[in-house]
């Protein structure tokens, strides 16, 4: 099989953000949000193509992350609308 192509990714890796583990890093590619919510997320750094890291999850509640070295708290209303790619752990 031919490796995707630079800003390509295969569908089956695409997936929500509720779906990362504590700890696990991963890059953003996509968000479906409304325009005050996008803004709201790019003026925290979190847009496509950030490295993001999943530090801390409330229950089903939130998600607590680490972008840009900034820890930014998302409802898992707003994260289940974020497609990520998981990174490889270094």
């Amino acid at each position: 099989p031919n490796p995707p192509q630079q800003g390509e990714f295969p569908q089956q890796v695409l997936r929500p953000l509720t779906t990362l583990a504590v700890g696990q890093r991963a890059r953003v590619i996509h968000i479906l949000a409304d325009e005050t919510l996008k803004r709201f997320l790019q003026m925290h750094h979190l847009i496509p193509g950030a490295e993001i890291q999943l530090l801390a999850q409330a229950g089903d509640q939130a998600l607590i992350l680490k972008v840009a070295d900034q820890h930014l708290t998302l409802s898992t209303d707003v994260a289940q609308n974020i497609d990520i790619v998981p990174l490889e752990t270094s």
